[in-house]
């Protein structure tokens, strides 16, 4: 049996996750989800995640505090972290980026996406 990556999708839009959730899963991978960066570091703490897609405008919490509380921790550091966002201005992926994100997509996130995701991952693993 081929093992399935676990992947942690995090946003704030219940359909763009619901969306994802179904294209990840379609594609092999095991998902989780959340609505927020709170229950998304629960969710890091009790599973072993291999892959991190977030959004960064957020209520709480935003997806840079995510990448930097990730990025903080031993534990998940290692994670690779992609960022997702309509937001695609130079400032906002170069900080994604500088906090270790591994790479940026804007939304909306299509099938082709997967292809570059998995290139994304294979060259962190």
């Amino acid at each position: 049996m081929v093992k399935k990556i676990k992947c942690l999708i995090v946003d704030d839009e219940k359909h763009f996750l619901l969306y994802l959730r179904i294209l990840f899963e379609h594609n092999g991978y095991e998902v989780f989800t959340s609505l927020n960066v709170n229950d998304a570091l629960d969710i890091v703490n009790n599973e072993n995640i291999e892959l991190v897609l977030t959004d960064i405008n957020m209520p709480g919490k935003n997806g840079f505090q995510f990448i930097s509380e990730l990025k903080e921790c031993e534990k998940t550091r290692e994670i690779p972290v992609l960022v997702i966002s309509s937001y695609d201005s130079k400032d906002i992926i170069g900080h994604a980026m500088e906090l270790g994100a591994v790479g940026f997509m804007r939304k909306p996130f299509l099938q082709y996406h997967l292809k570059l995701v998995t290139e994304i991952i294979g060259n962190k693993n």
